[in-house]
């Protein structure tokens, strides 16, 4: 069982990441923060797709710091 559940938390990063992506190329800030939030709160995702957790965590950086949220954006970079 551990082992299907890591593999569906990785699946869920890669869906995930695109879809936050999309939302904040279309301006929909909040809906793209929620989904970047969501995929750093994966933790298998950190273990085996790094690259998506890191490019998650500095997108929420640029997110807050566009929202003018100097604090949280420093945070996240």
């Amino acid at each position: 069982m551990p082992h299907q559940r890591a593999h569906q938390t990785i699946e869920q990063a890669f869906m995930k990441s695109p879809l936050a992506l999309a939302y904040y190329r279309s301006s929909q800030r909040e809906k793209s923060k929620e989904r970047y939030e969501s995929i750093i709160s994966l933790t298998y995702g950190r273990l085996f797709n790094g690259e998506i957790y890191a490019r998650s965590v500095y997108m929420l950086g640029k997110i807050h710091e566009q929202q003018g949220n100097t604090t949280e954006a420093i945070e996240h970079y």
